[in-house]
């Protein structure tokens, strides 16, 4: 990190058999234990901002009750809730790299801003079963594209002032395009950084959409 104006934190310890539950804990506080040293590290070497690669899971308790009706929007100001450990750990992250952008604990401030990145994929909406308006909406919803999402990480290392409107150099960003279907917040992105998308994911995938609209219209 010596001599370095920005840190991108994109590391994590996998855990593909969650059904080992004390490993996938683990591997999690492995994971935390990370994000730690990547924020210390870049504190002592005088970095003056660090990004990290979050999830959109660091808050996924609310997308069932999204997708189910009983819920609208989420922002990045909410409550951070996880139903799992790989979510929990992602806030986690959050809360440490706030702690180190208030600086009181090492006394001096770590500018740091946290990404919730959505579905960076192109192929979601293609692996969902024929008709399957949830599914659908929810591939819909968190996508972004490749451009989008090298933007968003661009202006979030460039940027010159993240402050939050307490003087706080901290941002947490949803990762996704300018989707019609979206139902987490982009407004702070647009306001802090200038983040301006170029793309939805209905213009993206119309095709397709109208393939499972029809599909579900006949199932009916």
């Amino acid at each position: 990190f010596t001599g370095a104006d920005a840190v991108v934190h994109f590391g994590f310890v996998q855990t593909p058999d969650k059904s080992d539950v004390d490993q996938y804990f683990a591997n999690e506080m492995a994971n935390v234990q990370m994000a730690y040293n990547v924020y210390q590290t870049a504190w002592e070497e005088q970095v003056r901002r660090v990004v990290v690669a979050s999830s959109n899971h660091a808050a996924d308790y609310y997308e069932p009750l999204i997708l189910e009706g009983k819920w609208d929007f989420v922002s990045p100001d909410m409550r951070a809730l996880s139903d799992n450990y790989y979510g929990w750990a992602k806030e986690v992250y959050e809360h440490l790299g706030f702690v180190f952008a208030v600086g009181k604990v090492n006394g001096r401030p770590l500018e740091n801003v946290q990404i919730r990145i959505g579905g960076p994929r192109e192929t979601d909406i293609f692996t969902i079963d024929d008709g399957d308006l949830v599914r659908m909406r929810r591939a819909l919803a968190v996508y972004i594209s490749q451009r989008d999402l090298q933007q968003l990480f661009v202006k979030s290392i460039e940027t010159e002032d993240i402050r939050d409107e307490f003087g706080v150099p901290f941002q947490i960003f949803y990762g996704i395009s300018a989707n019609s279907q979206a139902f987490w917040s982009i407004a702070n992105a647009r306001k802090v950084i200038g983040y301006a998308p170029e793309d939805n994911s209905e213009y993206r995938f119309i095709e397709k959409i109208r393939e499972h609209i029809e599909i579900a219209g006949k199932k009916e």
